[in-house]
């Protein structure tokens, strides 16, 4: 498994990260075995927004993420929504 955080622009992204699967041939067997719109990646930020929109206050941040802001003012944390559009998946 590999640790590095996939980010839009990474050169992680032919590695597997989390078991996810990562190359084309597996990407491609995926979305054949599980087919979806056009639109998949803003409708699962959709669905994930949906989800969470009614009580901001569970989506308290990581105690880390907020240390690190705190002392390095050249933090910059990851964007979630960023990953998925960003990411090799189609949709």
């Amino acid at each position: 498994m590999d640790s590095a955080f996939p980010t839009p622009d990474s050169s992680v992204r032919s590695q597997s990260w989390s078991g996810i699967p990562s190359s084309d041939a597996q990407r491609e067997a995926v979305v054949h075995a599980h087919p979806r719109n056009g639109q998949f990646k803003e409708d699962i930020i959709q669905a994930f927004y949906d989800g969470i929109r009614h009580k901001p206050n569970t989506t308290f941040g990581n105690v880390k993420a907020d240390v690190l802001a705190d002392k390095d003012p050249a933090f910059r944390l990851g964007n979630f929504c960023s990953v998925i559009r960003g990411s090799a998946w189609r949709g």
